[in-house]
């Protein structure tokens, strides 16, 4: 309570100073800014975006008036002293994007950041005195300091060309900036019942109250339904000339035909007491020039060691244990030609600031694990709830056991795993730790059996966490060898079946990878029963072509492990297709040999020879339109509006080829094939490509991220906004996708990493559009 009111009183005092100064001040400057020499405030806002963004900006700035100048404007030495913004960040994993809130900057707790954003253009201008005038109507007439601040500072931490434009760009705006910190007047003194409009903002203002020195005053647009508007309120201290709290929303145009526009939020708030922050300008700088902007350690767009090296020398002892430092260190280091100095690096960073980055601690798991399997174990303890620990477990750590089993360390950490007090980290390595057991021991009939047994007992929940799947088909085959035909088949059906459970659960993330799994499954069935039963056999590589990936989305990444395990085969289909050709049953081979394609399209030039072989009298452009093109599901209807502020639907497109790429500016592969992906785009609107078109959609993405993006890179593709519901229909696998749409509207997904266009021209000779 003591301390409230006295902060309370040394407001109250401070204001009845300014009032008592203010009396003396002439009556035509009496609404104008007018605070008397050598006083300071504080100007707070907040600001965020509606209908365009999830970011939220918060910015503070120091003013001190100087007094008035020869030309009788009030003149302020303005500081920005404080500023923090935050959005989403999105990740992959599994080849789906998830989203992430992010503080990019708070100045506040600068150290605890992730630096991203506008930090840096934050950065350089903190306590960098700014000189601004304000006239008698409250317009701000001359702002200097700002763009020479930030161009040393830029010049001083080798920013890139790139970022050092966009933000030369931004702090030019720096008036604007501060104009929107003060009320514009009309020429007339206000008072209640005042109106006025400021044609610019699109604006109406009225003073609806008094309440002392403060005139509360809103505002609405003076003509509705205009992209340029404004509206909101403000109580404005007609003493001083500040604005003491606004409220308000604008609408800004972006283009000037008015096809992309943007809206704000505004918040603002004075302060009377003020301090200027002290700053960490060693850190600050440090922080810059390790940043991934700076080319500061740069010669010929590599990070030069003679560069980076000595200065790690010298401020490792100054930054020690900071994580920023520390990161980028690790960061900058792994990026020195021809060198390898960040696996000691990593090794001797300290688990805990790592704790955040699972790729770090992935890497260093792998190389602490040579060290000690304590060490090992510990670091473990830090992401075992992640999906890297799974993958690093069942792909790579279980390779070296495969490999080399006897390693001391790498032995012992698997007993550590079994022993764990962790619960998720005993599950999560089960199935590997019973495959190692009985791979150790397999001359011992009983081990072998006792294997069985558990892998039989475990849930199919547990099977599906610890790769059980994959190892209860590797210890199958240990029995099979040793000839306990009877075990093994017991084995071989409850992993079946369980198998079978985990891909029919459409909630199960991994039902893809087990229906792999099962396709490989129902292929030991088919090689164990080809000699005695042929017909027995057949049915088995029937079902081992069906649960064969048959789009881009069954085609598992982790299942690529699983295949280097099990030695099995992607797809059994093209095997099964060749026996029913043997066989005589053309029916049933040409349907399957058309999903087949389909699952296969980059394949499409070898399947046509095969086809050519069976069937020599027949035209395989018949084949492609009659049974391949009917198989493909329909494309799901949209209607979406671009950046271009125009909307356009799939029926746009009828009765042409389509490539609809869904992408966003977050994605790092989008954004590496992307020139590939410009140069397609160029070409198909030179008419290079008759009757193919292209479109992509930007998902969990804004507007302006994707306009800067494209800018900054002179990219000339088209792009649709996602609404957030367009990918719940295609069902991307992963970013970036290609979906292909033929002039019937129907979709055909094509795998990361496949010709893509080659594809898609093969496609375009088969069927012509009209």
């Amino acid at each position: 309570m003591n301390n409230t009111s006295t902060g309370f009183k040394a407001s109250y005092k401070c204001l009845i100073a300014l009032l008592l100064c203010s009396i003396f001040i002439p009556a035509v400057f009496a609404q104008s800014v007018n605070v008397p020499k050598g006083k300071q405030f504080t100007m707070k806002v907040t600001t965020g975006l509606y209908g365009g963004g999830l970011e939220d900006a918060s910015e503070a700035y120091l003013f001190k008036s100087l007094g008035k100048n020869s030309s009788g404007e009030a003149e302020f030495e303005v500081k920005l002293i404080g500023a923090a913004n935050s959005g989403v960040v999105y990740y992959v994993e599994k080849r789906k994007a998830k989203e992430v809130p992010v503080e990019y900057l708070n100045t506040s707790r600068l150290r605890k950041s992730a630096l991203g954003g506008n930090a840096l253009y934050y950065m350089a201008l903190l306590n960098k005195p700014v000189i601004v005038a304000i006239n008698g109507k409250n317009e701000v007439t001359k702002v200097s300091g700002a763009v020479e601040a930030l161009k040393e500072q830029f010049t001083k931490w080798q920013v890139e060309p790139d970022l050092t434009a966009w933000d030369m760009g931004k702090v030019a705006n720096y008036k604007q900036t501060i104009q929107h910190l003060f009320l514009q007047l009309p020429d007339k003194r206000i008072s209640y019942d005042s109106g006025w409009e400021n044609p610019k903002l699109n604006a109406s203002y009225k003073v609806i109250g008094i309440k002392g020195a403060l005139l509360e005053i809103t505002a609405v647009p003076v003509k509705a339904g205009e992209l340029n508007a404004h509206e909101g309120s403000y109580s404005y201290n007609e003493v001083f000339g500040l604005i003491e709290k606004q409220q308000t929303k604008t609408i800004r145009v972006l283009k000037s035909d008015e096809t992309s526009f943007i809206g704000e939020t505004y918040k603002q708030e004075i302060e009377y007491s003020a301090a200027e922050p002290v700053l960490d300008t060693a850190w600050i700088n440090m922080a810059a020039m390790m940043s991934q902007s700076s080319n500061v350690f740069n010669t010929a767009g590599e990070v030069d060691g003679k560069k980076l090296l000595p200065y790690i020398k010298q401020n490792n002892a100054r930054f020690k244990d900071d994580p920023y430092y520390e990161l980028a260190k690790l960061r900058l280091v792994g990026k020195i030609k021809g060198g390898n100095g960040n696996d000691s690096l990593l090794l001797r960073i300290p688990n805990h600031l790592i704790a955040n980055s699972t790729s770090h601690m992935f890497n260093k798991l792998g190389r602490v694990l040579h060290v000690s399997a304590d060490s090992a174990y510990a670091l473990s303890k830090y992401f075992y709830n992640s999906y890297s620990f799974t993958d690093w477990v069942n792909n790579s750590y279980a390779q070296e056991l495969k490999d080399d089993g006897r390693n001391a360390n790498v032995a012992a950490l698997l007993d550590l795993y079994h022993t764990a007090k962790e619960p998720l980290i005993r599950k999560k390595t089960e199935g590997l730790y019973l495959w190692v057991t009985a791979r150790q021991q397999q001359d011992d009939l009983k081990v072998l059996k006792n294997t069985s047994a558990a892998f039989k007992q475990m849930s199919v929940a547990d099977m599906n966490l610890s790769y059980g799947g994959r190892y209860a088909l590797m210890v199958y085959k240990m029995l099979h060898d040793a000839k306990q035909s009877r075990e093994a088949n017991s084995l071989l059906q409850n992993t079946i079946h369980k198998l079978a459970q985990a891909t029919a659960d459409t909630l199960n993330v991994d039902r893809y990878q087990a229906q792999n799994m099962l396709a490989y499954a129902y292929y030991l069935q088919y090689e164990d029963a080809k000699t005695a039963d042929s017909v027995k056999a057949l049915s088995y590589l029937s079902l081992a072509a069906k649960y064969s990936p048959a789009n881009n989305r069954e085609k598992a990444h982790e299942s690529f492990y699983d295949r280097v395990f099990l030695e099995s085969k992607e797809s059994y289909r093209q095997e099964f297709i060749e026996k029913l050709f043997n066989s005589g049953n053309q029916q049933q081979a040409l349907e399957i040999f058309a999903a087949h394609i389909s699952s296969e399209p980059q394949n499409i030039d070898e399947m046509q020879k095969v086809y050519a072989e069976h069937f020599p009298d027949k035209k395989f452009k018949d084949f492609f339109v009659n049974s391949i093109m009917p198989g493909w599901q329909t494309a799901p209807a949209f209607k979406l509006k671009g950046i271009d502020g125009k909307e356009r639907s799939l029926s746009d497109y009828k009765n042409k080829w389509l490539v609809l790429d869904f992408w966003g500016t977050w994605c790092g592969p989008c954004r590496a094939e992307m020139p590939h992906v410009n140069e397609f785009n160029d070409q198909v609107v030179k008419g290079e490509y008759p009757g193919i078109d292209f479109m992509s959609i930007a998902c969990y993405d804004t507007e302006i991220k994707v306009k800067t993006f494209l800018a900054d890179n002179k990219y000339g593709i088209p792009v649709l906004m996602s609404d957030n519901k367009v990918e719940q229909l295609y069902k991307p696998d992963g970013y970036p996708a290609k979906i292909l749409i033929s002039p019937d509207g129907r979709m055909l997904p094509v795998k990361f990493g496949a010709d893509w266009l080659g594809i898609i021209k093969k496609f375009s000779a088969l069927y012509a559009a009209n």
